[in-house]
């Protein structure tokens, strides 16, 4: 039964549907959530390298989640959102140096808002560790989606020296996440 406040002085009108146990539909709640990961895992060489993870992308698909609501879209390692709206993006990226000095690594995410935007850095998380360790990085960002063709992130490594960055195509180990928190 429902029971207006005896201070309010408004008429409150519900409709419900003609059924014996009626279920109230949730409102507002999450609408889209989607995970993806690397597969292959990428050789880095050298110092001070910043690159963007371009390949070997797929959506996971081994979990019992496969998603909520309309998946990403990706292309070149660059990432459309299937629809506007703010967004919480997270990076997290595993890795092992294979150098025997003291290794700094990032993680980044870059997005790019617009047809004649560029890609800018939105979140970044930064590591080091000494010889031949394994490592991690996460970062995490919030954006403001207004265009689906045109907004886009995309997610870059860097590091001081020779690094793998590990991958799996049965779970995540370098990997993202996107969840649409509501209307922009």
């Amino acid at each position: 039964s429902l029971q207006a406040p005896s201070s309010s002085s408004n008429n409150r009108v519900f409709t419900l549907p003609d059924v014996a146990d009626a279920t109230m539909a949730t409102v507002n709640g999450i609408t889209m959530a989607d995970s993806w990961r690397i597969t292959s895992a990428y050789t880095m060489t050298g110092n001070n390298l910043i690159q963007q993870l371009t390949a070997n992308w797929e959506r996971s698909d081994t979990a019992a989640f496969t998603g909520i609501g309309s998946p990403m879209t990706e292309s070149n390692g660059n990432f459309n959102f299937p629809q506007t709206g703010i967004y919480r993006v997270q990076f997290h990226m595993q890795l092992i140096a294979s150098v025997s000095a003291i290794t700094v690594v990032g993680a980044f995410i870059r997005f790019k808002k617009g047809a004649s935007g560029s890609f800018t850095t939105q979140a970044q998380s930064q590591e080091s560790g000494g010889a031949n360790y394994y490592g991690s990085a996460t970062a995490e960002a919030i954006v403001d989606v207004t265009d689906t063709t045109n907004d886009q992130v995309a997610f870059v490594v860097q590091g001081s020296a020779s690094r793998i960055i590990l991958a799996n195509t049965d779970y995540a180990r370098t990997g993202v996440t996107f969840i649409r928190l509501g209307d922009t």
